[in-house]
Order: structure tokens, then sequence, then C-alpha cells
């Protein structure tokens, strides 16, 4: 029992980083359109169809980027939480008992 913890463990906590990687990524990519592609739009397009593609693209891309930076993030997190409730089981009761 306590090996398929440790294994499920090592799964989970693998499974964490890399959503906590990617959360970190996407976040990247959701700076580097609020900064630069936002910057050019703004530089070198004028008007209403400008005014109205950038309001939409604030409140639907983005708005959208962020909800899952923020989902990875909590995904990532709550995954780590279940990863210490896994230790703190093998070390509270595997090792005391004959678990099989």
């Amino acid at each position: 029992m306590a090996g398929r913890i440790k294994m499920k463990e090592e799964e989970v906590s693998s499974v964490a980083s890399n959503l906590l990687n990617d959360a970190k990524t996407v976040q990247g990519v959701l700076d580097s359109l609020q900064a630069k592609y936002l910057q050019t739009l703004n530089d070198n397009w004028e008007g209403e169809a400008k005014n109205k593609f950038v309001e939409d693209f604030q409140n639907s891309t983005i708005k959208l980027l962020q909800n899952c930076v923020t989902n990875l993030n909590n995904t990532g997190n709550s995954l780590k939480q279940i990863v210490e409730m896994f230790i703190e089981t093998d070390n509270n009761y595997s090792s005391k008992t004959d678990i099989k």
C-alpha cells in the first residue's frame, strides 16, 4: 500500500507541476498580448472598428486567457494539496501498520 501511495503521490505531483508550469506559460502569452499586441493595434489602427475589436478582444480573448491561468493555478494547487494528503496518509498510517 505504501508503495502505491508513493507512486500516486509522484504522479499527482508531476501533473500539478505541469499545470502550474502551463499556467506560467499562458500568463506569459497573456502578458505579451496585452503589452505588445494591443500596443501594436493602438499604434497602427484608428477608428471605431479598432475600438470595437479591442473591446471584444479584451472582453473575450483576454478574459478567457485570464480564466485559464486562474483555473490552471487552482487545479495545480489543489493537486499539490492532494499530494500533501498522500504524504500525510503514508506517514501516519502505512509506516505504522501492515497495510497491503
